[in-house]
């Protein structure tokens, strides 16, 4: 039974071949990673994901601590760790004469 004291978010995760999106009801006054914990994700691809302190979570898009209080509508989002900097490989490909998304520098 759904408590008038529940709020209905969504809880997404996404690796390079697949997306996860669940939705879950959680109480009131919860926290970004209650949800995350309330909606399995984090055991369910702790092998991914590595462990809990390393991961980062967003609401739409921008960082959130795991502290940050929940709003009915929400979509926490599960972030992997970076295997390369972004800076680093785009300062690699300028080296190349290249730039991101493009196989050489057109004239």
């Amino acid at each position: 039974m759904v408590s008038t004291l529940d709020i209905k978010i969504e809880v997404v995760f996404a690796t390079s071949e697949q997306q996860w999106l669940k939705q879950v009801l959680v109480p009131k006054g919860s926290s970004a990673i209650d949800a995350v914990r309330i909606s399995g994700l984090d055991i369910q691809y702790a092998s991914v994901m590595g462990h809990e302190s390393a991961l980062n979570l967003g609401v739409f898009g921008q960082t959130v601590s795991f502290d940050y209080l929940l709003r009915k509508g929400d979509r926490v989002e599960l972030y992997r760790p970076l295997k390369a900097d972004f800076k680093d490989v785009r300062r690699e490909l300028v080296k190349q004469g290249k730039v991101m998304g493009q196989s050489t520098i057109r004239k």
